[in-house]
């Protein structure tokens, strides 16, 4: 496996906090819907 370059690097850690962010996002969306119900 090659060694990822910086710039790629980079990238990868945008993309897996855009998705941990939408994770988190979806799961407090959930939990509220659920408290308000």
């Amino acid at each position: 496996m090659p060694l990822l370059e910086h710039r790629d690097l980079q990238l990868w850690y945008v993309v897996v906090g855009f998705f941990r962010f939408r994770e988190s996002e979806l799961t407090t969306n959930s939990v509220q819907t659920a408290h308000s119900t």
